[in-house]
């Protein structure tokens, strides 16, 4: 018989659901899963659906029940919510806060165990359609995302920082559909039409891209002949300095995420 491994999640938003709904559809290894009960809705409906999915009392006693406790809480009150909690040295704590590194959540709790971790789950968890960064790697917790659409580790808390930039690149994906479709649109397409054409589109391009480790800049030339309109919208796109416009902006967001990481440290 396997030892169900116990997982705890203080805070139960959209991520948690994610994560939980994600491990639930994999066979294999068992799961004994403990919910922060502050999100009542989201926590009664995975316990609802999941026997093996309990919801704690309090923050604290989803930490006392588990071998690994996902820290999923907001940026903005994560000081209050882990300035309460204590941990035995032998666990291991998962961070999905953003901008908190290693040593910002150690010094953050009131007891820290011994081994911490940050985790950059997206929500295509839930259907194992997304690898998750992790830094540093902790055999157990690449086990359990593996599971869910795979893993990916980086060398450095900086390195994880610039990989946490790249992933505010969603809404900005939507964003851009969004003003393709419209513009069909507006030439008498059915936007639903070319919506479902550019998913289907930028689908198989994806697809094409992790098939191999070709370059994007070559992928970029190979799906641009010359003098065609591929290779138009690129140059237009360039002279309008789309391309410096994105270095400045994910710039940004780094420097937003080290200030975050570098904030409230001990001196």
């Amino acid at each position: 018989m396997i030892h169900p491994i116990s997982l705890g999640f203080v805070g139960s938003g959209d991520i948690t659901h994610a994560i939980v709904t994600g491990l639930f559809a994999q066979t294999g290894q068992r799961y004994e899963v403990w919910l922060s009960p502050r999100n009542a809705h989201i926590s009664k409906e995975l316990a609802d659906r999941y026997p093996e999915v309990h919801v704690a009392q309090d923050n604290q006693h989803v930490v006392s029940q588990a071998e690994i406790v996902f820290l999923a809480v907001r940026p903005q009150i994560a000081s209050e919510v882990l300035g309460a909690l204590s941990f035995r040295p032998d666990q291991c704590a998962v961070s999905l806060i953003a901008g908190y590194g290693t040593q910002k959540v150690r010094e953050s709790l009131r007891d820290a165990p011994e081994r911490i971790v940050r985790a950059l789950p997206l929500l295509m968890v839930a259907r194992a359609a997304s690898r998750t960064v992790l830094y540093p790697v902790e055999t157990r917790v690449r086990d359990i995302f593996d599971s869910i659409g795979g893993s990916l580790s980086v060398d450095s808390e900086d390195q994880y920082d610039a990989m946490l930039a790249l992933s505010a690149s969603m809404g900005l994906f939507f964003a851009t559909a969004h003003a393709q479709s419209s513009w069909a649109a507006e030439r008498g397409v059915d936007y639903a039409v070319a919506r479902a054409y550019l998913m289907s589109l930028y689908r198989g391009l994806a697809d094409t891209a992790l098939l191999d480790d070709t370059p994007l800049d070559q992928l970029a030339r190979h799906y641009s002949t010359t003098g065609g309109i591929n290779e138009q919208v690129v140059s237009l796109m360039t002279q309008a300095g789309m391309f410096e416009h994105i270095d400045s902006t994910y710039d940004s967001i780094e420097k937003r995420l080290a200030a975050i990481r570098q904030s409230g440290r001990k001196a």
